[in-house]
């Protein structure tokens, strides 16, 4: 496996950590949108991860996006994000997380007690 398949497998699991953190109802990709469609063609086909992982400097570097649940308190659930990434990805890695959209659950997602 290429250094850059391990890269996109890393990105993948990432988007599924995030993805299962409560409190988390999207993710983004950190990207602009001519940089992600970039992203999308060079994948041919497959939907690239949204999660986007570097090397930069010869250390990692993961960058995240995430939408939250308006009734969660949308830093904590950052800084719980970047702690699943460092999980996945090694401590020693850099990290960015933006919250980039702050709304309502669907009922769907909102567990019942």
């Amino acid at each position: 496996m290429s250094d850059t398949d391990r890269l996109a497998a890393l990105a993948r699991t990432l988007d599924d950590a995030l993805s299962a953190l409560d409190g988390v109802i999207a993710v983004y990709s950190p990207d602009a949108a001519v940089a992600r469609a970039a992203r999308e063609l060079v994948a041919r086909g497959d939907a690239p991860a949204r999660t986007r992982v570097t090397v930069d400097d010869e250390q990692l570097a993961v960058a995240a996006a995430i939408g939250v649940d308006a009734r969660t308190a949308a830093p904590g659930i950052a800084r719980a994000a970047a702690a699943a990434i460092r999980e996945h990805a090694g401590a020693d890695c850099r990290v960015s997380v933006s919250v980039r959209r702050v709304s309502a659950a669907p009922d769907s997602l909102i567990p019942v007690s």
